[in-house]
């Protein structure tokens, strides 16, 4: 069997990248005593610049008015830095030059793969975390990382084509995980695109009675389940923080509402703006930058997501959807904008994906593409077998 030297290289190293990224965002390494954790993006984006380095640029209408749009978004953000004396210029030549290079270059695809396959492997030390004494206390930075471990996963196992048992395995092993880390919108986010995988791969199943029988058994087991675990349901979800009297959002919406009220500015308030609410950040993304970046890049970035969400479902592309609309429900309650942020794993992921839409010129015409029987993602069609994972 021929061995991929540089593939399996390659692999190491978006694994250690990811391993070390994932220890900032679960405060292992504190994030708080690196200044400049922009630098990993970085030199990781250096490294990666040799395997893509060979690939020709290909460029097309749409994909000249997304890197603009993506151009407008950095220049909007950094000269909001500029503004509140936040700025490097190392920082800025990241995200406005090597980054889009590197990421959304033609050949992302063919390395898609390796990374979701890296953060996977990347994540499974953190179980050790869910020791029986730690169960119950809260973890939100590894329900996050699961969370999306979780999905990631199930993207894999489409991809692969493997047997929906081992689908099943998964949806159940990573909702125990989450759920013990009381981790209440990523077990949401996870549970809502696992309920999406089970959906589809039922209508995809040629059914017989057998089968639809099991099915229907797994679903009274699993309502029995939620029935006897209500309490503790309704607990992480609605009461979490009645201790504290803090409402759903855990008393975030306050400052929600208030910097809509009165930290409107075109150009934001600077990256320690919420640290006047006595809070590290906004744990929403979209808050996160209005607050501290300003209207115009509130609205660039919206305009981006909406690019995403458009295409994915355009090309009825299970894949992204479950992979953005996982992040976006993540965004909500926490802060997983890129800039200044400890989640540098997960925002390899977003880059990885971003760049895997940009370049995707499939279209109902020139490619037959559909959800059969376990074949929920297939935009590796046209790979050469040697660039698999």
């Amino acid at each position: 069997m021929k061995v991929n030297i540089k593939k399996n290289i390659l692999f190491l190293i978006i694994t250690t990248f990811m391993f070390i990224g994932n220890l900032m965002t679960n405060y292992t390494i504190n994030p708080n005593d690196i200044e400049n954790k922009w630098i990993f993006t970085f030199g990781f984006s250096i490294v990666f610049f040799y395997f893509v380095l060979s690939n020709k640029v290909r460029l097309n209408r749409e994909k000249i008015l997304i890197l603009m749009l993506w151009e407008l978004l950095i220049i909007s953000l950094f000269f909001s830095k500029l503004l509140h004396e936040n700025f490097q210029i190392f920082e800025f030549v990241l995200y406005s030059l090597v980054l889009p290079i590197v990421f959304f270059s033609n050949s992302i695809k063919l390395y898609k793969n390796l990374f979701l396959f890296s953060f996977v492997i990347s994540i499974i030390p953190f179980i050790y975390l869910l020791k029986p004494e730690s169960i119950g206390m809260g973890n939100n930075n590894l329900g996050i990382l699961f969370s999306i471990g979780g999905i990631v996963l199930l993207v894999l196992l489409n991809i692969k084509n493997v047997d929906n048992k081992f689908v099943y395995f998964s949806i159940i092993l990573f909702t125990t995980l989450i759920y013990f880390t009381r981790s209440r919108t990523s077990l949401l986010a996870f549970l809502i695109i696992a309920i999406l995988h089970y959906l589809i791969i039922f209508k995809s199943d040629n059914n017989s009675y057998l089968a639809v029988i099991r099915k229907l058994i797994t679903i009274f087991v699993t309502l029995i389940v939620i029935y006897f675990s209500f309490d503790y349901i309704y607990n992480l979800f609605f009461s979490k923080w009645s201790s504290t009297g803090a409402d759903i959002t855990s008393g975030r919406g306050d400052f929600w509402i208030t910097t809509i009220n009165n930290g409107l500015t075109m150009f934001g308030n600077g990256e320690n703006y919420f640290l006047i609410y006595n809070v590290r950040d906004a744990h929403n993304a979209f808050i996160q930058i209005l607050g501290d970046y300003g209207l115009i890049s509130t609205f660039l970035f919206i305009i981006l997501y909406i690019y995403i969400f458009v295409k994915s479902i355009r090309l009825k592309n299970l894949e992204y959807i479950s992979f953005f609309v996982g992040f976006f429900l993540l965004s909500q309650t926490e802060n997983l904008f890129f800039l200044n942020s400890r989640l540098i794993g997960v925002h390899l992921l977003f880059f990885m994906y971003l760049g895997c839409i940009i370049n995707d010129t499939r279209t109902k015409e020139n490619e037959k593409y559909s959800v059969d029987k376990k074949i929920l993602y297939r935009s590796d069609l046209n790979w050469k077998k040697g660039h698999r994972v």
